[in-house]
C-alpha cells in the first residue's frame, strides 16, 4: 500500500468514526429515556416550539 492510499484510508476511517459518534449524540440529545421521542417531561422539550406555547405553572 502506498502512502496516498494509507492516508486516504486513515482519513476515511476517521470520518466514519466521527459520523457514528455524531449520530449517537444527536439521537440521545434531550431524549432522556432513549425511545426516540422527546416528550413534555424530558430535558429536550421546549414548550414554546413543541407544545401549546403555554409554559410554566399557573399560566392559563
Amino acid at each position: 500500500m502506498n502512502k496516498f492510499a494509507a492516508v486516504a484510508l486513515l482519513v476515511l476511517s476517521g470520518l466514519l468514526v466521527a459520523t457514528v459518534f455524531a449520530g449517537i449524540a444527536s439521537l440521545s440529545a434531550g431524549d432522556d429515556n432513549g425511545d426516540g421521542v422527546i416528550m413534555e417531561d424530558e430535558a429536550g422539550w421546549d414548550c414554546e416550539v413543541m407544545g401549546n406555547r403555554i409554559c410554566g405553572c399557573g399560566e392559563a
